[in-house]
């Protein structure tokens, strides 16, 4: 029975978590450059977007 378990514990760690994803983490992206036009392009918009909702919230944009 115990034999029986620590296969089991075994073969899931095997198949399971950082084993499975190890070799694509640190991996190069195929287009670097766009990679980083596409990241920097997407953090752009989200900081603009905030600034625009954190400037209406505050009532600043359109006053009345």
């Amino acid at each position: 029975m115990k034999a029986n378990l620590r296969l089991q514990e075994r073969d899931l760690g095997d198949e399971y978590g950082w084993k499975q994803i190890h070799g694509d983490v640190f991996r190069p992206a195929p287009h670097p450059l766009l990679f980083a036009a596409l990241i920097g392009s997407g953090a752009h918009v989200l900081a603009a977007s905030l600034a625009v909702v954190l400037i209406v919230m505050l009532g600043d944009l359109y006053t009345e």
